[in-house]
């Protein structure tokens, strides 16, 4: 498809195997950004290889979902695996959470990353990467409509939409880079 104006590079780091196949997961968010001229691009994929001591410690991350945390479990988890560019998003797969959620958008500062339960929808990782670009500031944090990508519960729908006031917000994230062309030689 063409017509992309931006895009987004996303590192996927997997303490937990998802309950959708991955593959899908990662279809239906490029098809849910692309109709907005947003690019995802897988930038790389890692499955952490936990020691048994960890795996027991993450099976369930607990703590609370905040936009801008600087400990806890929530941190922990995105320390986990290679490091990624401060302009790219870290997303991370885990097998539950402690409080009834199914992803988190809340990072470090200046270390774009969200996590997602493996029990999430076909949306939910692109919902997640929604709230990473929309930022901590941007609101309403949800919207109203069960049709929009940020509505407070996640659709099972593969084409939520997402509002132009959104988007043109998700466009000036520092993760959200245009994509330069070249004029005609």
């Amino acid at each position: 498809m063409s017509g992309f104006t931006h895009r987004v590079r996303l590192h996927f780091r997997s303490l937990a195997l998802t309950d959708i196949p991955f593959a899908d997961i990662l279809r239906t968010t490029k098809r849910i950004y692309a109709r907005y001229g947003i690019k995802i691009e897988m930038a790389s994929a890692q499955s952490l290889l936990l020691t048994a001591a960890e795996a027991t410690r993450y099976q369930q991350v607990d703590g609370s979902c905040k936009w801008l945390m600087t400990s806890g479990e929530f941190i922990e988890v995105q320390n986990l695996g290679d490091p990624a560019p401060d302009n790219d998003v870290m997303v991370y797969f885990v097998e539950s959470f402690g409080a009834s959620i199914l992803g988190c958008g809340g990072h470090a500062p200046n270390e774009p990353a969200c996590i997602v339960a493996a029990a999430g929808s076909i949306s939910d990782t692109a919902h997640e990467v929604g709230h990473v670009l929309l930022g901590s500031s941007f609101r309403p944090v949800h919207f109203r409509s069960r049709r929009n990508l940020m509505f407070s519960v996640t659709s099972r729908s593969r084409n939520p939409v997402i509002h132009p006031r959104q988007v043109k917000a998700m466009k000036k994230s520092r993760c959200c880079r245009r994509i330069l062309t070249c004029g005609p030689a």
